[in-house]
């Protein structure tokens, strides 16, 4: 190829490029504003016989708010921008298959929670969400402890996508201050 030829497609591309990077494109999660958004989160009621639920959905949410650079957990509510709260309303297992003799083979864990996000500078609730619910199959095993074993694991899942589900709402909420009254989706 002729120098002149490369040195024109050399600079077109690097043009390219610049253009694409000066677009504005923003990825939703990447926050947004001068400062990061200060969110507090109290350990949520829980009315669940589910022992520590509360504490592992807690975990699974600072773990989420942690990973946006534009997001800090405060301390107190004072220091908050925006303030969550939240409760475990229940978590149930029915059977969903049975073998031969009437077995249970497989249980549905069903999560049911509620939670609020309040502005913390009016009061007033941006959003609020008064059943959200996650489901998730497990089999039952031959052995108890390998059955609560699998409990245990389905539960911290489905924490993680509440928790993930909220993140990305906030962000959301941040990224478009003025929207009020939205509400997650009701599960899978």
């Amino acid at each position: 190829m002729k120098p002149a030829l490369t040195r024109i497609l050399h600079c077109t591309a690097v043009g390219l490029l610049v253009s694409l990077a000066a677009c504005g494109y923003r990825h939703p999660a990447a926050g947004g504003g001068d400062r990061a958004i200060a969110i507090y989160h109290e350990m949520w009621e829980n009315r669940s016989a589910e022992f520590g639920l509360e504490s592992i959905l807690y975990q699974e949410l600072t773990a989420w708010f942690l990973k946006n650079p534009g997001l800090v957990v405060s301390a107190t509510p004072q220091g908050a921008d925006y303030i969550l709260k939240g409760t475990v309303l229940s978590f149930q297992q029915p059977a969903s298959s049975f073998d031969t003799h009437d077995r249970a083979e497989e249980l549905r864990g069903q999560l049911n929670v509620a939670m609020t996000l309040t502005d913390a500078a009016t009061g007033e609730t941006v959003w609020q969400v008064p059943g959200y619910s996650r489901n998730e199959v497990f089999t039952v095993e031959g052995d108890a402890f390998r059955t609560r074993d699998r409990k245990s694991v389905i539960l911290e899942r489905m924490s993680s996508e509440i928790a993930e589900d909220v993140y990305y709402r906030i962000v959301t909420v941040r990224r478009l201050p003025y929207r009020n009254k939205m509400a997650l989706p009701t599960g899978p």
